[in-house]
């Protein structure tokens, strides 16, 4: 969709991006696991699958833009199940 020629802000392309990645990302405690892995045996970590590598990567940016915009990023208690 054209605006009088004019192309989109790239601002709120970038805006709108960030949103749909935070709104989509969920709490998981495999990945949590994971990331605790990384974090703390490095070794063990560079020894798994590029998937779990992928994976995780892409769990982290998704909950990086959530906290960023105010959204709760902290474990999930038994009232939120």
């Amino acid at each position: 969709m054209h605006n009088s020629g004019r192309l989109p802000d790239p601002t709120d392309r970038a805006a709108n991006k960030l949103r749909r990645r935070a709104e989509s990302w969920r709490y998981s405690p495999a990945m949590e696991r994971l990331r605790a892995i990384k974090e703390s045996n490095p070794d063990q970590y560079d020894l798994m699958s590029p998937v779990a590598h992928l994976s995780l990567g892409h769990y982290e940016a998704a909950k990086d833009c959530a906290a960023r915009l105010g959204f709760n990023v902290s474990a999930r208690t038994d009232s939120e199940v």
